[in-house]
């Protein structure tokens, strides 16, 4: 067998190092394409999501609003606690004043008692000084 010998001639490299070239040129070009094909598509998922955000935080602004109108119909803790501490100030007041009217009250029965029990010695010495005296 005999072998055929081939010579690499300069003209041969200088056509395989401008088709080498081309290749890359193209290659790059391609990537390059891809790249940008990639940062569109990476906008546009950005802008979706971004309107989905919109529309979830308008859907959870809506619902907190319906939230805090509904909560405004209940009665609340600090509510309650200021009635209850307004309600036991009332309550002490008024045991106070009762006390006040019970001391009064107790002042004017002695003394009703004592003029009582003085009006009846009188009328008893009285009768006592008519009785003799009509004699």
């Amino acid at each position: 067998m005999a072998e055929t010998l081939r010579f690499v001639t300069r003209d041969c490299c200088e056509e395989r190092r401008e088709m080498d070239q081309e290749r890359t040129r193209l290659l790059m070009v391609h990537e390059r394409e891809l790249r940008d094909d990639q940062f569109e598509t990476r906008d546009v998922a950005l802008k979706t999501q971004a309107v989905e955000y919109e529309r979830r935080l308008g859907e959870l602004n809506h619902n907190l609003r319906m939230m805090l109108d509904e909560r405004k119909a209940f009665f609340t803790r600090d509510a309650h606690d200021a009635y209850v501490t307004q309600h036991q100030q009332t309550v002490d007041l008024f045991r106070t004043q009762m006390n006040d009217v019970q001391k009064d009250i107790g002042i004017l029965n002695t003394r009703l008692v004592t003029w009582t029990a003085a009006i009846g010695a009188g009328f008893a010495i009285l009768n006592i000084v008519l009785h003799f005296w009509a004699k």
